[in-house]
């Protein structure tokens, strides 16, 4: 899965730093608490887009191979990229969530408990208001059939803006109060 791989490599990033106190070093030298949040999230969306971009090259490459390319339907470009964009806020919104759960614990069995226990709490919402449509989207899960429904593509970046911001601030915010 690629948000579990995404998770390890944040913990592996952020997570070296905050656990070891590494972080203490840039802050020793001059950098801001609030610069070293962004320089770390920025590096965690690059990686997040990396391996979205690789996991679609490894999906894609051997499936030409073995079928060979056909013929697209209209709009399957466009439709293409808004998946992949809208996959990408999904996994920016996991990780957001990660992070702030590692800037919280400081801790790698805390963030692995913490996905998946956020997955399932994430999921309840959905079950116990079946009516309430934008609960659905809760799961941060985002697929190419979905692009034809306009509505849960708004969801969809509703959702995630909002579970991206709340996390990152949230974040910040614990980062920026927590002793050295």
């Amino acid at each position: 899965n690629l948000v579990f791989l995404c998770i390890v490599l944040t913990c592996l990033v952020l997570g070296v730093d905050l656990i070891g106190k590494l972080y203490k070093n840039s802050l020793t030298v001059g950098v801001s608490r609030t610069e070293f949040f962004f320089a770390k999230s920025f590096v965690l969306a690059s990686i997040a887009l990396l391996q979205l971009i690789a996991s679609l090259v490894i999906a894609f490459v051997p499936s030409t191979l073995l079928n060979g390319l056909g013929t697209m339907p209209d709009g399957f470009i466009t439709n293409l990229l808004l998946t992949i964009f809208l996959q990408f806020l999904c996994l920016l919104a996991w990780l957001s969530i990660v992070s702030f759960i590692l800037y919280v614990t400081h801790s790698y069995l805390a963030v692995f408990i913490g996905y998946l226990v956020t997955s399932i709490i994430l999921s309840m919402p959905m079950l116990i208001f079946p009516n309430i449509e934008i609960l659905r989207y809760l799961s941060l899960n985002f697929a190419y059939a979905m692009t034809a429904d306009s509505q849960s593509v708004l969801y969809t970046i509703t959702v995630c803006i909002a579970i991206i911001l709340f996390f990152s601030l949230s974040g910040l915010t614990v980062f920026k109060k927590k002793s050295l």
